[in-house]
């Protein structure tokens, strides 16, 4: 079936949050007995959707992000009978994450994140009971595993006692970025963790855009101007083979090789990061490598210069710049990155017949596969209809779509 009239339409935030936290408590209630002397801690964190920040799993630089509707809950409480337990909206029974045992590479993500989490704190934090629910789509995986990681880290925090002192030795970043690197089985940027830290936002609800600059550890709310007659959405056909996380690894030793051939040369040798490389000096810099090296340099100095122009279209609410922002993502992706897969190269083909009549713009943006839009109502919501519809019959099976 093409996406339904209500998968247009943009999801009330609070709404998404109060069903989202609702289940995380029937969940632990289900899972876990009654405990009258310690009510239990109830965090919620907004998912950050990366616009431009796939490159920053491989090398530091600016990324962007757009607050999600959706998000995760965590209920937890101290246990009076360790080891920690987890339960989950979508597991039949409660796990056991015993505090002297690794996290097991063949658990659930959520059960992997949580358990490791864990056993960062070392002895401080006391055994713990904790339930998870979220409302995230499946395509949303980077973004997931940041909001999880954020609500259970603040959840492990509020359920330590003051006396046993700091239950984590380092700020949130650094665990965060640790963590979700060990357990993803694939270079995960810190980026992500950055936007959904306390420099973004501190009460869990973040900003409708954030940029992020990794090599600063820095991240800020992006002042964009608001325009009611923009609207963001995204499809979600699968993540393409070539960036699985098998070959993740390999493509962060591409891009380490690209820059150490860089910093070889007399013009660059003080280079410490691609998006310190001034876009002027690019065909400078592409001269002196050998020709492996070109299309990673190029698509690397040309996505962090994406992300700034991309900053300035969102302030001005220019709707036009940020579609034709996607489609050079997307281009670059295609002509000097790994590649997009067949389905998200026939989504934004067809965008592009319609970016004079509302949709502005398309273009995979992330490992995870999605196609990101944009566009003017109130043309949008029939383009995206007629685009579900041109796929299925193209790939004969539905294409989710997610309004933001």
């Amino acid at each position: 079936m093409p996406a339904s009239s209500s998968s247009l339409r943009s999801p009330q935030r609070a709404d998404l949050a109060s069903s989202t936290v609702d289940a995380a408590r029937t969940c632990f209630d289900e899972h876990f007995e009654d405990a009258e002397e310690a009510s239990p801690v109830v965090v919620y964190q907004q998912a950050p959707l990366a616009i431009q920040a796939d490159h920053t799993h491989y090398s530091e630089g600016f990324a962007l992000f757009a607050g999600l509707p959706h998000g995760v809950a965590v209920v937890a409480r101290p246990s009076s009978d360790g080891p920690s337990r987890l339960a989950t909206a979508d597991m039949p029974a409660r796990v056991a994450l015993p505090a002297d045992e690794p996290p097991r590479t063949n658990a659930t993500m959520t059960t992997r994140v949580v358990h490791a989490l864990l056993a960062a704190t070392s002895d401080a934090a006391p055994a713990l009971d904790v339930a998870v629910a979220h409302a995230l789509p499946n395509a949303c995986r980077d973004a997931y595993a940041a909001a999880l990681t954020r609500a259970a880290h603040r959840a492990i925090v509020q359920c330590t006692p003051t006396s046993a002192g700091p239950p984590f030795a380092t700020s949130f970043v650094p665990v965060a970025q640790s963590v979700l690197a060990d357990t993803q089985g694939r270079p995960y940027s810190h980026a992500y963790p950055l936007a959904v830290s306390d420099a973004a936002h501190s009460s869990g609800r973040l900003a409708p855009f954030v940029l992020v600059d990794t090599p600063e550890h820095d991240a800020l709310p992006v002042p964009a101007q608001h325009n009611d007659a923009l609207q963001w959405g995204f499809f979600a056909p699968g993540v393409p083979p070539q960036y699985r996380p098998a070959t993740s690894e390999h493509r962060k030793q591409r891009v380490q090789a690209a820059l150490a051939a860089l910093q070889s040369t007399e013009d660059f040798a003080e280079l410490n990061t691609f998006s310190s490389l001034e876009h002027r000096a690019l065909d400078r810099a592409l001269r002196q490598v050998a020709p492996e090296h070109r299309p990673i340099v190029r698509h690397l100095v040309t996505e962090n210069r994406r992300v700034q122009k991309h900053v300035v279209a969102l302030r001005h609410g220019d709707g036009q710049m940020s579609g034709a922002l996607l489609h050079m993502t997307h281009a670059s992706l295609q002509t000097t990155w790994d590649g997009a897969s067949a389905a998200a190269n026939f989504l934004v083909g067809q965008a592009k017949g319609y970016t004079e009549a509302g949709l502005y713009g398309a273009g995979m943006t992330g490992r995870d596969g999605y196609v990101l839009t944009v566009g003017r109502r109130p043309a949008y919501p029939a383009h995206i209809r007629t685009l579900c519809e041109r796929y299925e019959t193209t790939f004969h099976h539905p294409v989710p779509f997610i309004a933001l």
